[in-house]
């Protein structure tokens, strides 16, 4: 009973691991430049408002502003199965293009294919070596060879907007208490692609806070060159007065 116990633990074990996907979970943090300035008395001149405070960088860092460009550059539109994704590897979109789910199925022979979308409408029928998908605004040819014969391969193609708000609802976002750091995490079963999207998440929200910070920095520029002006009408009227 002992010997049959140990077997059956280690085949359902065996089992469970070969059929159970794992889930990985990649971090990051942003530090966060505080603003502690603070005026005293008129002592001071008048400065631009604060870039950002709170919360507000956890609604930067969920904007479309940061998140569409992140769908786009790391291709978040596109949804194959993961044992044709190499194939779909130099798979690109015009800038007008059809969204919805679609259907390759390859002929026997191999040479030959069929794009149909899901409802059953012909797309497009011809031999590899040619764009597929051009008149729907694919971008992609791939290889002769690069599917199974008599394969069928079902894909969905995404708006930028939607595969960001996907991406919006598995991002998990924080700050702390004093809000120096803004942390975010991102989970998946693929280690490598999930670091790759935090990383642009975070590098796009760098650049968008960084295009931010220089539009205050003009805009303080401007407010100090008004207020140079009239310090400088108050001190030729305060010098005639004084002759």
């Amino acid at each position: 009973m002992l010997a049959l116990s140990l077997v059956l633990g280690g085949g359902g074990a065996y089992y469970v691991w070969t059929t159970t996907a794992v889930s990985y979970t990649a971090e990051g943090n942003l530090w966060i430049e505080v603003d502690n300035q603070s005026g005293v008395g008129d002592v001071t001149p008048i400065r631009a408002s604060g870039l950002l405070r709170g919360g507000a960088w956890i609604e930067l860092l969920r904007s479309y502003q940061v998140l569409d460009t992140v769908a786009v550059s790391e291709r978040l539109f596109l949804q194959v199965p993961p044992e044709y994704a190499p194939a779909f590897g130099q798979f690109a979109v015009a800038d007008q293009f059809a969204p919805g789910e679609y259907e390759l199925r390859v002929w026997q022979a191999g040479d030959d294919f069929v794009l149909m979308t899901q409802q059953g409408q012909l797309v497009q029928q011809a031999a590899f070596g040619v764009p597929i998908g051009e008149n729907v605004g694919f971008r992609w040819t791939p290889a002769r060879g690069s599917f199974p014969s008599g394969a069928v391969v079902g894909f969905s193609v995404l708006t930028p907007r939607d595969a960001s708000q996907i991406l919006a609802e598995e991002l998990v976002t924080g700050m702390d208490r004093a809000g120096n750091f803004l942390s975010l995490s991102l989970s998946g079963t693929n280690p490598e692609r999930i670091a790759s999207i935090l990383n642009a998440i975070m590098n796009r929200h760098v650049h968008v806070a960084a295009e931010l910070k220089r539009g205050k920095l003009d805009e303080t520029l401007i407010i100090l060159e008004e207020q140079l002006a009239v310090m400088e009408a108050e001190l030729l009227q305060a010098q005639r007065a004084l002759e």
